[in-house]
């Protein structure tokens, strides 16, 4: 069923991101969390279209002067904990 879910949230964020779609970050984002819930699981792929989009567009009109993401997401610093940064190292 786990397996299922994977492929419908890629096929989803190919569909959503076009030429954007990176299947490596893609990859990263549904491992980041671990093992959770598939609805938690969709969340964290929604986020990381919704940052991935923003990244694109920022990127494609020389935005400036923006805040700085959590390392290596390419997210904006919106101020929110994800849940990577919850866990203890």
């Amino acid at each position: 069923m786990g397996e299922l879910k994977i492929r419908e949230l890629r096929k989803r964020a190919e569909t959503a991101l076009g030429p954007r779609f990176d299947v490596r970050a893609f990859d990263d984002a549904v491992l980041r969390s671990g093992s959770v819930p598939l609805d938690v699981l969709e969340a964290e792929v929604d986020a990381f279209m919704v940052a991935s989009q923003g990244t694109a567009h920022q990127e494609g009109e020389g935005a400036t002067g923006g805040k700085a993401g959590a390392p290596g997401t390419g997210a904006p610093d919106d101020g929110l904990v994800t849940s990577w940064e919850q866990r203890p190292a």
